[in-house]
């Protein structure tokens, strides 16, 4: 049961560390694409103003 239980212990970690990684880049990669979005929607308001006028 114990050489069973230790080789799972580094694997784990590996894991975390990979989901803790990929996390960094989601995170980035989200506020990234709200900036655009956001962008994207205040220019598209704003031109939709300038052709109503």
């Amino acid at each position: 049961m114990r050489g069973f239980v230790k080789p799972l212990i580094p694997l784990n970690a590996a894991k975390l560390h990979i989901f803790l990684e990929s996390c960094k880049y989601f995170s980035a990669f989200s506020q990234l694409f709200l900036i655009y979005s956001t962008d994207i929607l205040f220019n598209s308001r704003y031109e939709a103003v300038i052709f109503i006028r």
